[in-house]
């Protein structure tokens, strides 16, 4: 072979491989032009993301909230509660108070009714009373 040959095959591989190189670095400008696509889809989602978590910054504040209060709202109850039980141990102090009173009453009711009785026999046996 000649070298006029050699170099015609060297320039047409080199044409060829130009060719080639040209085709891929078509495809891998596709490809460029689809990470650009997805990119700009990422960044939309990144600002979606952004706004859920803002609106969940929001929900949690809201939460800590009302944990809070439902906290305040506890011993709120318990105050209450012990209030309510103290009102009752001074109800049911006070009625054990009265019913003692009234047991005592009751009791003296009825010694005296029995001391009347025994009065009334005593008078009558000495004599009755007498009409005027």
């Amino acid at each position: 072979m000649n070298m006029q040959a050699i170099n015609e095959q060297i320039i047409e591989l080199k044409d060829y491989m130009k060719r080639r190189f040209d085709d891929v670095d078509k495809r891998f400008d596709e490809h460029d032009k689809r990470f650009d696509q997805h990119d700009k889809r990422f960044d939309k989602h990144d600002e979606q993301f952004k706004t859920i978590n803002k609106r969940l910054g929001k929900v949690e504040a809201g939460f800590d909230s009302q944990a809070h209060k439902l906290l305040q709202h506890d011993d709120k109850f318990e105050e209450i509660i012990e209030r309510f039980d103290r009102r009752h141990r001074e109800v049911m102090e006070s009625q054990d108070k009265m019913m003692k009173i009234l047991v005592r009453l009751d009791q003296e009711r009825t010694f005296c009714n029995r001391r009347f009785e025994r009065h009334e026999a005593e008078i009558k046996k000495l004599g009755g009373f007498k009409n005027n």
